[in-house]
């Protein structure tokens, strides 16, 4: 699909000629830590390699910080 077709696409969306259907759901939270174990296996392979190393830790410094500052929400 190239560029016009996806604009073609967005605008029919947005004009109601397309039905979009909303598949979006609420985690369990035993499937959101399900998902954190999972993804944590792969920040050896990101941090050092995709992602300079003291960038990702400061990045994970300071998501920590924030989510202790809020109660350890995710959002």
């Amino acid at each position: 699909m190239g560029t016009s077709d996806l604009v073609a696409f967005a605008g029919a969306i947005a004009a109601g000629d397309i039905e979009v259907i909303d598949l979006t759901h609420t985690l369990t939270p035993e499937l959101d830590a399900e998902w954190d174990q999972t993804v944590a296996k792969s920040y050896p392979k990101v941090r050092g390699t995709a992602v300079p190393a003291d960038i990702y830790d400061q990045v994970i410094s300071e998501l920590k910080t924030f989510r202790a500052a809020n109660g350890g929400t995710k959002q």
